[in-house]
């Protein structure tokens, strides 16, 4: 079977079959089908698509109360256009100027765009629009809303800052200064907030957020409003209720994953889990490496809680370790376990009474491993984390897995945290210039927590 694109602009995605018919590969165009017939004396069906789709930015326009036009031309009368295929090139740029049509009633209150498109100024309202394709051959969208509000839609709302705080050290990773224009005017009337600093802005509004900090920013996350986009050191928001803006950064340890510190100092964590699947890994040049959950630890000679499993001789075995200053790190390993590449593994760390418990169970076999020991951690950061260790005189001493950790269900004291809660992503140095780099932070359909350290 050969699929032929009528036009050279058009990409192919791929073949969609269903009912009684397969095909052999359906991510290229010459490939075989395949017709299955159980029954001689029986009626099969099967349904063949062509996926095609044209690459370029289709952008959808809203204009209630307005206009849009771009390079002079009339785009949106008081509507919402969608699905113009305004650009088909690495970047488009658009003079773009908003009309109020009636100013008596209504005020410009600033643009409101998220998606692959950014504004010269969003504070104005006439302003550039760039449109950007990161790849010639793929389809990519962004919508550009002209907020046009009364004085009656327009109400204050109370809007919380969330960052990341090494309590244990008295360490603020970063503060977010909020402008009411562009930055450059420096009409910014919340600067340098730190975590917990609530700020009284005003809805159906559009404001800048900048990050204030000496590591890399990780992702933007906020519920109360349209992030125009989530990462970067600056980018902005179109505020529609109270709520939280959350910023992550990131920076290297010896660890890759991602620490989470309560919403305050009052604030404690005292059952931590998670769930991954187990990468292939069988090489002595990994030995010591680990995966692993944990309670406390984010600060030197901080109390630090752990269990997950590591590498030992190509042996993958199931640990608990108990690490403080004054007794340095006590470790206990269940080699009865036999756990395999490819097993799914949920780890289970809580601390009460100062007493600390720790299960280790292996999904795909069933078997279980649960301990306990009197140790208290510091319970103000949790923890899901790769640690790799090399062997120095391994020919693989540098190079990272060639695989990939997927940390699923993040719960912390029984509960799945936020995207607006309190995280810092580590990343781990290995030897030369590489590292182990730990991915977005994301939420599953069910509200869950997931990550994947690459």
């Amino acid at each position: 079977m050969e699929g032929v694109k009528l036009s050279p602009q058009t990409s192919f995605t791929g073949w969609q079959a269903t009912g009684d018919a397969s095909v052999a590969n359906p991510s290229v165009l010459n490939t075989t089908l395949n017709l299955t017939v159980a029954n001689v004396n029986s009626h099969y069906s099967g349904v063949v698509n062509l996926s095609i789709v044209v690459p370029g930015v289709y952008v959808s326009l809203g204009c209630t109360g307005g206009e849009i036009l771009l390079n002079g031309s009339l785009f949106c009368r008081n509507a919402q256009v969608t699905n113009l295929l305004l650009c088909d090139a690495p970047a488009c740029q658009y003079s773009m100027v908003g009309v109020n049509s009636n100013p008596q009633g209504t005020t410009f209150t600033g643009w409101e765009t998220y998606g692959d498109v950014t504004l010269s100024n969003p504070f104005s309202i006439n302003t550039t629009l760039t449109l950007t394709m990161p790849s010639l051959s793929s389809r990519y969208t962004a919508v550009v809303n002209l907020s046009l509000k009364t004085i009656q839609q327009t109400t204050p709302v109370q809007v919380t800052i969330h960052t990341f705080v090494a309590y244990a050290m008295g360490s603020a990773y970063a503060s977010v200064t909020i402008c009411s224009s562009s930055s450059n005017s420096s009409i910014c009337p919340f600067r340098n907030l730190p975590n917990g600093a609530v700020a009284s802005l005003t809805s159906n509004k559009t404001y800048e957020i900048v990050a204030n900090t000496s590591f890399s920013v990780e992702q933007w996350d906020s519920n109360a409003g349209r992030l125009s986009t989530a990462t970067g050191t600056t980018t902005s928001i179109y505020i529609t209720n109270a709520g939280i803006i959350s910023l992550i950064v990131e920076g290297d340890s010896g660890w890759a994953g991602y620490v989470n510190s309560p919403a305050s100092s009052t604030g404690s964590f005292t059952v931590v889990s998670t769930e991954f699947t187990v990468p292939s890994i069988n090489s002595v040049a990994y030995d010591g490496t680990g995966i692993w959950v944990g309670i406390g630890g984010f600060g030197s000679g901080t109390p630090l809680w752990q269990a997950g499993i590591e590498w030992d001789n190509g042996i993958i075995r199931a640990f608990r370790e108990a690490t403080s200053a004054s007794t340095g790190a006590k470790v206990v390993y269940n080699a009865a376990m036999s756990i395999q590449s490819g097993n799914i593994i949920r780890v289970t760390v809580s601390t009460k009474n100062g007493v600390s418990y720790a299960t280790v169970l292996d999904e795909t076999s069933g078997v279980a491993w649960s301990v306990s020991y009197d140790f208290a951690p510091n319970t103000q950061s949790a923890e899901w984390i790769v640690e790799p260790k090399f062997n120095t005189i391994s020919s693989k001493s540098n190079s990272n897995f060639g695989q990939t950790v997927t940390f699923t269900d993040l719960l912390v004291n029984s509960f799945s945290p936020t995207l607006q809660g309190c995280f810092f992503a580590t990343i781990a140095p290995l030897l030369g210039n590489q590292r182990l780099w730990t991915g977005a932070l994301s939420e599953a359909p069910g509200g869950t927590l997931y990550f994947t350290v690459y």
